[in-house]
């Protein structure tokens, strides 16, 4: 079931990625695009993924807790570069956006999971 449920996690990604755009078009909605949203969010999902890639293949508990700590930094850098707006207001985006995709991200994960329950 954890085997199956884990092939399932690229598509989450995936799906999660139209949900997280559509609240970053809530927080910028006057200076960018839903669609400029979506590939920001495709270009952040490719650099996740590569930062996860140590953590899967190690047990090391500090290159995992530096990999997350990149994941964070690079958001908000990223953030504040892509959107050009100041230390603070961006800071605040990041955590609304960021709050905001973690629940979407785990009500999408419920769901894959219930679905793998009934599937497998």
């Amino acid at each position: 079931l954890i085997h199956f449920f884990m092939g399932k996690f690229l598509w989450i990604s995936i799906f999660s990625l139209l949900p997280s755009a559509f609240i970053l078009h809530l927080l910028y909605r006057k200076k960018h695009l839903f669609v400029e949203n979506v590939v920001f969010l495709l270009h952040y999902t490719s650099l996740t993924f590569l930062l996860s890639i140590p953590m899967f293949l190690t047990d090391n508990d500090y290159l995992s807790g530096f990999c997350l700590f990149l994941y964070f930094v690079s958001l908000f850098f990223a953030m504040k570069r892509y959107y050009k707006q100041g230390w603070f207001k961006t800071f605040g985006k990041f955590l609304l956006a960021f709050t905001g995709t973690q629940i979407v991200g785990l009500i999408l994960t419920i769901f894959a999971l219930v679905l793998s329950m009934i599937f497998f």
